[in-house]
């Protein structure tokens, strides 16, 4: 197969491109309004798969363009829209540079199914916490203070028990 030729590549980034981008236009309400559930990430993993991890950022930087110019320009104006499209770009993107890694640690050694499904446990724990602690601190203050409803200090954040 021609896996070398950068023709392929490119029709191969624009194939998955293109399913990131319809799948990102079906949304699963999760919870709440504002919360849906993203299947374009599957989309991403699958390419990362098959293409690797510099072709699966270019995959996702054109769905973060599409789905702003798309979708959140027009529904939640500039400001929200490119807010909320940064953050998902930066949690695809920190999903992606964790699995590039457990990818290296593991391919390295040996091609053991066991190590692979351990480290993308691993990796799924890791990413999880990382968002906790990236929504907690920064995320959420940044959400709230542009709606303006509180005053939340990021380095005294509390609950909204008061």
């Amino acid at each position: 197969m021609l896996k070398n030729n950068k023709l392929y590549n490119l029709i191969m980034i624009s194939i998955f491109s293109a399913l990131a981008i319809v799948v990102s236009l079906i949304e699963i309400p999760w919870g709440t309004s504002w919360l849906k559930l993203d299947l374009s990430d599957l989309i991403i993993l699958i390419s990362f798969l098959f293409l690797g991890f510099y072709q699966s950022i270019i995959i996702c930087g054109f769905r973060f363009l599409i789905r702003f110019l798309l979708i959140a320009l027009p529904t939640v104006g500039p400001v929200l829209g490119i807010f909320a499209e940064i953050v998902g770009l930066v949690a695809t993107l920190i999903l992606l540079l964790f699995l590039f890694i457990s990818k290296k640690i593991v391919y390295k050694k040996d091609k053991l199914i066991l190590k692979l499904v351990i480290w993308t446990i691993f990796t799924s724990l890791l990413f999880a916490f990382s968002m906790v602690i990236l929504n907690f601190f920064f995320l959420t203050p940044m959400y709230v203070s542009m709606y303006g409803g509180f005053n939340l200090d990021v380095w005294n954040y509390k609950l909204f028990i008061e």
